[in-house]
């Protein structure tokens, strides 16, 4: 017999924007989302800063959101608490960091330090990444031991804003005396985590080898430059005009040393350190690094190095790390299953591991009666060249199974994947694909006798144009000047519609954020909601 399924759409990165200019939403033709608005309750819930457990004013993003989501409560993030370690001094005194000087001090070699440099906050932070400069600082390293290499970001900041990023690490290290950048490479190479594995590798070559080892497919032929300092070669990425070797994109380049050769890459006796709090895109470049029986591409010889995280990245991945956090107890997947209940989750590769693992508070394994749907993101360089991914095979699929499920958890990717590509008409394209697979996912809802909550997790596709960069002094927009936004959005709200006719014409709470979702869908489903979940149901009373 088929189920009445209780689904929760999220749509990622459909946030909301007071403005029209540059909004892929409002620009689309969407007449799902515009009939849902006109006839079914709907609200707008907070979802960036302390309201989802980030420092004040930080953008949410689509793991912080996703963890809210799911445990139906304000989820305090790593950030938070590591910030909390470097006021009170403990974060020096952790062990698996304390081991990576130590291995540098009996052996001589440098202690290197790696992420994602920006203050976009949704995978590193600049306080964490000058605090381990600090670290060797004050374990005793000789100042030409500690080695940056500094991963650009260009996707939760500014296309071109790594510079300033960079110049504070250098300023920094100018200051204290302590450090020395070696490395600038794109996060597009660094941090994939899709198993595009020629992109990983041009990264590890950088970082080890310091050269281009690939010999054939489309990377060959990229050559490693070699600038005097990190600033110039940055200027020689920008100088090139070209956005495809902006921060995001840009090719590694190596610094050198007095000498004018480039300064020493990962060897036998060093440790590195990688300081991402977030741990989906840092794995795969450390898998060559750590794992003997890695096979995805030729290495070499991997040197013989001490291994160190932020945070841990993953259960499978073995390596010493600073910080872990608590997770949430009595969630909504583990309350659903308690109750006996079948769950689905689904998404596209790209947003795959936030409607299981992050949902689920970083809870690896299925809750018995959870299933879940798998579909492959389209192989393409940036998703701007195909704005629908794979949105169709996805609502597809969920059509065909939603019926055996009480609840299901649908994450389409198309609004943030393709805007964070800054491609407005390819935004208004993989909009209006969302719209349309959001209008076969509810017409089986409603066959089915069910109900449904649509939301997002952040913003992104909202605005496409940096507004804050297109104003004239009296605040109206110059509308000559076509500066993309490719990160998330900072207006603190995502809609959030109810898809049931039992509460046409009521009205949601408003004021509320995504930690009030699960509560919501507890009630629906009459469960009781747990203590632990401190969110309040949306819900009329």
């Amino acid at each position: 017999m088929a189920k009445q399924p209780l689904l929760l759409c999220v749509l990622d990165g459909w946030g909301y924007n007071p403005h029209s200019y540059a909004n892929a939403i409002r620009t689309g033709q969407t007449p799902v989302w515009d009939e849902l608005i006109a006839t079914y309750p709907h609200t707008l819930l907070r979802c960036q800063g302390e309201s989802v457990g980030l420092r004040e004013g930080l953008m949410g993003n689509s793991e912080v959101g996703h963890e809210n989501l799911g445990a139906g409560r304000t989820v305090l993030q790593e950030i938070l608490f590591i910030d909390k370690a470097i006021d009170d001094g403990s974060f020096f005194e952790k062990p698996a960091f304390v081991a990576a000087v130590e291995r540098v001090k009996q052996s001589g070699g440098n202690l290197h330090l790696m992420g994602l440099t920006s203050d976009g906050g949704v995978h590193s932070s600049e306080k964490h990444y000058l605090a381990l400069i600090d670290l060797g600082a004050r374990a005793g390293l000789r100042p030409d031991q500690i080695l940056f290499h500094a991963i650009m970001d260009g996707r939760d900041t500014d296309p071109r804003s790594g510079a300033g990023f960079v110049q504070v690490v250098q300023d920094h290290m100018d200051r204290t005396g302590y450090g020395r950048l070696a490395t600038v490479l794109g996060r597009y190479w660094a941090m994939d985590r899709d198993k595009r594995w020629p992109r990983t590798r041009l990264a590890y070559d950088a970082l080890v080898h310091g050269r281009n080892t690939q010999d054939s497919g489309d990377l060959a032929d990229i050559e490693f430059g070699v600038f005097p300092t990190a600033a110039a070669a940055i200027a020689d990425a920008y100088a090139t005009g070209d956005s495809r070797e902006y921060d995001e994109f840009m090719k590694p380049r190596l610094i050198a040393g007095p000498d004018g050769a480039p300064l020493p890459r990962f060897r036998d006796g060093d440790a590195l350190i990688f300081f991402n709090f977030r741990g989906d895109r840092p794995r795969q470049i450390l898998y060559p690094l750590h794992r003997p029986e890695f096979a995805e591409f030729p290495t070499g010889v991997v040197p013989d190095m001490t291994l160190a995280s932020v945070t841990q990245y993953e259960a499978a991945l073995t390596i010493p790390y600073g910080f872990k956090r608590e997770r949430p107890v009595n969630i909504l997947g583990e309350v659903v299953s308690a109750a006996g209940l079948t769950q689905l989750r689904a998404a596209e590769t790209e947003k795959y591991a936030h409607v299981t693992f992050f949902f689920n508070n970083q809870f690896e394994q299925p809750y018995p009666g959870e299933e879940r749907i798998l579909v492959k993101s389209p192989p393409v360089a940036t998703y701007d060249l195909q704005p629908e991914m794979s949105a169709f095979r996805l609502a597809g699929a969920v059509v065909d199974n939603i019926e055996r499920f009480d609840v299901a958890v649908v994450n389409f990717a198309n609004p943030d994947m393709v805007g964070h590509t800054g491609v407005f008409e390819a935004a208004v394209k993989a909009v209006e694909a969302v719209d349309k697979c959001l209008g076969l996912l509810l017409a089986r809802v409603r066959e089915l006798g069910g109900r449904a909550i649509i939301t997002a997790d952040h913003g992104n596709c909202e605005e496409m144009i940096a507004y804050d960069q297109v104003r004239d002094a009296a605040g109206k927009f110059d509308y000559a000047l076509r500066i993309p936004h490719t990160q998330h959005t900072t207006y603190n709200l995502t809609p959030c519609v109810l898809v049931d006719d039992a509460h046409r014409g009521a009205e949601l709470r408003a004021g509320g954020c995504l930690g009030d979702i699960a509560p919501t869908m507890l009630q629906l489903l009459g469960l009781p909601q747990p203590v632990e979940m401190t969110g309040e149901s949306l819900l009329p009373e």
